[in-house]
Order: C-alpha cells, then sequence, then structure tokens
C-alpha cells in the first residue's frame, strides 16, 4: 500500500466550475481517470 499523500476537500460546485473552465483535453481526461476509479472501487466491493 502506498503511503504518504495529501489530500484537498474541493466542493461539489467548485470541481463543476473548474471543469466547465478546463480544456477540452483536459476534460476528457478526468472523465477517463473518474471511470478508472469507478471501476476500481467497484472491484473492491
Amino acid at each position: 500500500m502506498a503511503k504518504g499523500g495529501t489530500v484537498i476537500v474541493v466542493s461539489k460546485p467548485t470541481f463543476e466550475e473548474k471543469l466547465r473552465k478546463a480544456d477540452p483535453f483536459v476534460r476528457g481526461l478526468l472523465k477517463i481517470l473518474v471511470e478508472n476509479l469507478r471501476q476500481i472501487q467497484g472491484q473492491q466491493k
């Protein structure tokens, strides 16, 4: 298991606003990362 790191809490409205302003490439990349995280979470349950 990995050790160390930093967690930053971002409210949903703030995240959505930043995502709306983001470059289309960055939005696509984040979409892929979120889908992968959801798959991993689903496998662990």
